[in-house]
């Protein structure tokens, strides 16, 4: 692939492939001089539909210890490179193995792949008939696993959907088998304005979290010309539904959905996102003053308890910010910035309440606190 900084044009270099033949040896043509990058990638005699080539890049992605070797091409010069494919990532260190079944309502699951990474290694691997998986030898410590769903054939989404993901220790010469049982069903509903016009094309998540982060899953799909959108294939569980444009949003929180049992009444109606500005009165923070501040605000439900949150930045000395990514409603702002006493946190004093306008000249009053 072509990358000279100063040979873009308004659309991206399109990589150019090839095949090595039986000796591993290849050979492109027609290059233009400039500076290029390239890798080792699976076979391309697997890609027989968009999918595939969904998968292709998905374990590309993840295969980035597969080293880019950088080479220039001089005009009337043929430039020899030499590329190592090993599809092992070496391991320094004492290592272990992971291994595991999954099921889908109680049976072998098919067409998923198994990611991992954690201690500098990453891996991906493809569900076989038997809804097993080997992920090999990995450093000890801790890592993530997350069971992702393969694109279908006819698919050039580049959004893969996390069925499930948790957290796995890797102990020295141990074989760690884990099975992962998941329950589907579905979830459907409509996007509309806050005057009840259907919303085609806007962006619609569900996301399932849990405590460390065992059986966390994301989703992502788009309304038709009617607003209507469907997850027809998603874990039982307590969810987030976020839907979304450049300027709106909607959101709903603890919405459960039972295994086997579709839920049909998701009704989400976009309001405008607001423009808030304001400043850190830094006095209370002494001596401890920063260069920077971020603020984290989390927007409470009916319950008290947090629906999302939203990260601002406050650069310089002045430690002022804007955001255009918040909706009506009630936040607490959690601080991060200066150092704290041990046992301590930074959050300002008291909650927001944010209304249906713009605001200006919002002040954070930091104070220290227990969690």
């Amino acid at each position: 692939r072509k990358w000279d900084r100063d040979d873009r044009g308004a659309m991206p270099n399109i990589p150019t492939m090839s095949v090595a033949d039986l000796e591993g040896k290849f050979r492109i043509t027609g290059l233009r001089p400039g500076k290029y990058d390239i890798r080792p990638i699976d076979s391309i005699a697997s890609i027989n539909s968009p999918g595939a080539i969904m998968t292709m890049m998905q374990a590309s992605r993840m295969m980035s210890f597969r080293e880019d070797h950088d080479f220039e091409i001089r005009p009337g010069e043929t430039t020899t490179i030499e590329i190592d494919t090993e599809d092992e990532q070496q391991i320094d260190g004492p290592s272990g193995q992971v291994t595991g079944t999954i099921l889908l309502d109680g049976a072998p699951a098919t067409r998923l792949s198994v990611m991992s990474w954690g201690n500098g290694n990453r891996k991906v691997v493809e569900v076989d008939p038997n809804g097993r998986f080997d992920l090999g030898r990995m450093p000890v410590g801790d890592h993530t696993l997350q069971v992702t769903e393969m694109p279908d054939k006819n698919s050039l989404s580049m959004r893969f959907s996390s069925l499930w993901s948790e957290d796995v220790k890797v102990e020295e010469n141990q074989i760690h088998d884990v099975t992962i049982q998941i329950s589907l069903s579905s979830a459907s509903g409509y996007v509309s304005s806050t005057e009840g016009a259907s919303l085609a094309g806007k962006q619609v998540t569900m996301h399932r979290s849990s405590e460390n982060s065992r059986g966390n899953a994301w989703f992502h799909t788009t309304t038709d010309e009617n607003g209507y959108f469907e997850f027809d294939r998603i874990p039982a569980g307590r969810y987030h539904v976020r839907a979304e444009d450049d300027s709106s949003r909607a959101e709903l929180d603890q919405i459960v959905v039972e295994a086997g049992v579709p839920r049909a009444d998701l009704r989400l109606a976009l309001v405008r996102m607001l423009k808030v500005r304001g400043s850190v009165d830094h006095t209370a923070f002494g001596d401890r003053k920063n260069q920077w501040v971020w603020l984290r605000f989390e927007k409470l439900g009916p319950d008290g308890k947090v629906t999302s949150s939203n990260w601002v930045h406050c650069p310089g000395h002045k430690l002022t910010f804007e955001t255009t990514d918040l909706t009506p409603g009630t936040y607490r702002i959690g601080i991060n910035g200066p150092s704290s006493p041990d046992g301590q946190i930074w959050v300002h004093d008291g909650t927001v309440s944010i209304g249906a306008t713009d605001v200006e000249g919002l002040v954070i009053r930091p104070i220290l606190t227990t969690p």
